[in-house]
């Protein structure tokens, strides 16, 4: 395996012009989310926004919540997990994970491919991921799906939280 294994804290989600303009920022300027991955190969992915990463409000528990409690925490979020391997296609780095738990189902019928790069700022080590292909998402504003419009590409970032074992 490639050395990925960490645990990574989401830095930014973005929608991108093909020349390079972000159009969308699905989750907010300061999107919560972490991706953890294991030399094992396995991962998963959480993320979600701020606004949706709270208590439900007056103490009410996850299990007495209405359904509009939970769909407003539930909405913008994203998850899924699964085993996960690695390849080179040409000089990119790709990762495919065959999905066998997500919030939304339907993640579990198709795996998720990600093209990877990786980028040193300021001696911090970020990790960038693209999807490949068309994936919808989950707009927390208006809590539709919809499929990313053609030349527009998708970006999140991650920055390693944990120091690797060499």
């Amino acid at each position: 395996m490639v050395a990925l294994a960490g645990v990574w804290n989401l830095v930014s989600f973005n929608y991108f012009l093909l020349n390079g303009t972000s159009i969308l920022q699905p989750n907010g300027p300061h999107p919560l989310g972490k991706i953890t991955i294991m030399p094992e190969g396995y991962l998963s992915v959480q993320i979600t926004t701020p606004e949706a990463a709270v208590p439900i409000p007056n103490g009410v528990k996850w299990g007495d919540a209405t359904d509009a409690e939970i769909a407003a925490i539930a909405r913008p979020y994203v998850s899924y997990s699964g085993r996960y391997n690695t390849s080179y296609e040409g000089e990119q780095l790709v990762l495919v994970t065959t999905v066998d738990v997500a919030l939304d189902p339907s993640w579990m019928t198709r795996p998720q491919r990600r093209n990877v790069t990786f980028e040193q700022e300021e001696g911090k080590q970020y990790m960038l991921l693209k999807p490949v292909g068309t994936i919808p998402m989950t707009l927390p504003v208006s809590c539709r799906w919809f499929y990313p419009a053609e030349g527009v590409s998708m970006v999140c970032m991650f920055r390693l939280l944990t120091p690797r074992r060499e």
